[in-house]
């Protein structure tokens, strides 16, 4: 038996994907992520502020939650669709 000296398998293009899903994923993934980050950091700030000069008063508490908690849910899901727009805009390995 013999071996035989085989091809490699040809090498195919970089799968770059659509430039333009490439920027508006990008540019959501981070409008998303700097909206998640500065809403988050803030509603934590007034949060313990709240709980910790307030005492019992637990009305600036739940205004921080209200006001802030939903920004910051809103950044998170921007996020996660920057990300899912990234990776559909990549092009299907053939």
């Amino acid at each position: 038996m013999t071996l035989q000296p085989t091809n490699p398998p040809p090498v195919e293009p970089a799968n770059d994907g659509s430039p333009a899903g490439r920027f508006v994923g990008c540019l959501v993934t981070v409008l998303g992520g700097l909206m998640m980050t500065l809403c988050g950091l803030c509603t934590a700030f007034f949060l313990t502020m709240g709980l910790t000069t307030h005492g019992t008063d637990y009305g600036i508490t739940m205004l921080s939650l209200f006001l802030g908690g939903i920004p910051t849910l809103v950044g998170i899901a921007i996020f996660v669709a920057g990300i899912l727009i990234l990776r559909a805009s990549r092009r299907p390995p053939h």
